[in-house]
């Protein structure tokens, strides 16, 4: 187990002084790549086998939002390792050592060149079983119909180094087409995310929503689904 300390910038927050799940989200996957590269299985150590970490599931679960400047910590673990996916847990703490958020990710490897998935086979990775009151990402399924639907172009700002959209992209493209009058009062409980396709640079796609009082459902499509997400209320 990692545990990486942190401290919420403004860039972390919006009007409501409140860091935001996307800000969250990106921290959360910042302490998986700092333990990965810690136990030499990182970003780096895959390049050198053609090879690179993508993210298949997220779910994260927030008790109370970090506030601009307050100082935190993230402890991370790999609890699972199969032939394709791994399963990593994170456990979010203020500066008095309370639980803020639990968040739990699955991952796989994809070849850089071919895009296809990697064997986990070679990975000698310690595991610890240890659970942390959060259930497992939800493997979520399209919405029968969307109320709003939207027309993205991937672009510069949405890539990351693996040449694909950048996670958190996805889930800023979501709370961007959320009620904002939500937004200020609420706070999101549960956030389930599953990505299916990668998108790349230049690609038009579909975003679609369903949004109710109690929650929210959203997915990225091109000419088959990229992403689907869902947020768990109240919210």
């Amino acid at each position: 187990m990692l545990t990486c300390n942190y401290k919420v910038h403004p860039k972390d927050v919006d009007f409501t002084g409140r860091m935001t799940t996307v800000a969250l989200c990106d921290y959360i996957l910042q302490s998986a790549g700092e333990d990965a590269d810690s136990r030499g299985f990182g970003v780096r150590d895959l390049g050198k086998r053609d090879a690179t970490w993508v993210l298949s599931r997220l779910a994260v679960e927030t008790e109370r939002p970090l506030a601009e400047h307050e100082s935190f910590s993230i402890a991370t673990w790999v609890e699972s390792l199969d032939r394709i996916f791994t399963t990593r847990h994170h456990e979010v703490r203020d500066s008095d050592g309370n639980v803020t958020a639990r968040a739990t990710t699955q991952w796989s490897v994809i070849n850089r060149t071919t895009r296809s998935l990697v064997s986990l086979d070679w990975l000698d990775c310690a595991t610890e079983p240890r659970q942390i009151g959060i259930e497992r990402p939800r493997k979520l399924r399209p919405a029968a119909s969307y109320s709003t639907e939207e027309s993205h172009r991937v672009r510069y700002s949405d890539i990351d180094f693996n040449g694909h959209t950048n996670t958190t992209r996805y889930i800023a493209w979501m709370f961007d087409m959320l009620d904002i009058d939500k937004l200020k009062s609420r706070i999101i409980r549960r956030l389930d995310a599953n990505f299916i396709r990668e998108s790349r640079y230049g690609q038009t796609l579909a975003l679609r929503l369903d949004e109710s009082d109690e929650d929210a459902l959203f997915a990225v499509v091109s000419d088959t689904t990229v992403m689907l997400a869902g947020i768990s209320s109240p919210f």
